[in-house]
């Protein structure tokens, strides 16, 4: 897994890390533009998590700075793909 350090620089819809499976690497896009200013080092070690708990231990970074606009909230989201 390769995640985006505190203090790196992010543009939305930019490549920003990588998420490694058994099958395949992913490339992890930012959601939005900012600075990060916080990452889940724990993901190193519990990779898992991104699974099993994704609105809590399994958070990748936070971005300070950036302007929301455009993403949707998690109920959104679950709306668009039909949950």
């Amino acid at each position: 897994m390769q995640l985006p350090q505190v203090g790196d620089a992010l543009e939305a819809g930019k490549v920003c890390g990588e998420i490694e499976s058994t099958k395949s690497v992913s490339d992890l896009f930012s959601p939005v533009t900012g600075v990060v200013s916080a990452v889940n080092d724990l993901l190193t070690d519990s990779p898992e998590s991104l699974n099993s708990d994704p609105y809590g231990s399994g958070w990748i970074f936070e971005v300070s700075g950036g302007a929301v606009g455009s993403t949707l909230t998690a109920s959104e989201y679950r709306a668009a793909i039909g949950e």
